[in-house]
């Protein structure tokens, strides 16, 4: 949430996220796979810069991932790698921007270079997914009363093709999201937030 509101022209920002994600429902063939597992932990270092362009506020980013991932297959060792995943560079520009009437409407193209570490025999557990991509997201936030807001994000991520791929080339379907977000001041200095998202 919040993440659509402009921070004033001249703004530095450097976030840190931890991330922990574990899933036991994997699938081959359409078929689900008792005993598999595959999780994922990482740092995400994002770098922003917020600064005015043509009377229009934008604002410059990058992204960073350092990824563990791991795959539990039932009767094969544990596979799992290391490293320094793709790199996402953006640059936001907010089309609307008044903060009388706490109205914003954003548009954001990212673009993921394939720089991470990647390994064709073991490209499930890769941190870099050796391929290009593209997010564009397209964002409304409307403040509600003295300290809410609502969100709504649009978007979709345009995939490059991996030609080596365990010896193939990898096509994928663009992905589509959307995403509807709530959040309220409980303090000066906190608020809390829901997202929806639907891919």
């Amino acid at each position: 949430t919040r993440d659509w509101i402009p921070a004033p022209p001249g703004t530095n920002i450097i976030a840190l996220y931890g991330l922990g994600l574990k899933s036991s429902g994997l699938y081959a063939g359409g078929q689900r796979v008792d005993g598999a597992e595959v999780g994922v932990r990482g740092l995400v270092y994002r770098q922003m810069h917020y600064r005015e362009l043509f009377g229009k506020t934008v604002q410059m980013e990058f992204i960073v991932p350092v990824l563990r991932t791991h795959l539990d297959f039932p009767g094969e060792p544990r596979d799992r790698l290391t490293g320094v995943g793709d790199i996402t560079v953006g640059s936001a520009i907010w089309l609307y921007n008044n903060d009388e009437t706490r109205t914003w409407l954003a548009w954001e193209p990212f673009i993921t270079l394939p720089v991470g570490r990647y390994r064709s025999d073991r490209p499930h557990t890769s941190p870099g997914k050796n391929r290009w991509s593209t997010i564009q997201d397209l964002a409304f936030v409307k403040g509600v009363g003295e300290s809410s807001f609502v969100e709504a994000v649009a978007e979709v991520e345009i995939y490059g093709r991996n030609s080596n791929w365990m010896g193939q080339t990898l096509k994928k379907r663009p992905s589509w999201r959307f995403f509807a977000l709530a959040s309220t001041d409980l303090g000066a200095n906190t608020y809390a937030g829901v997202r929806y998202r639907y891919e």
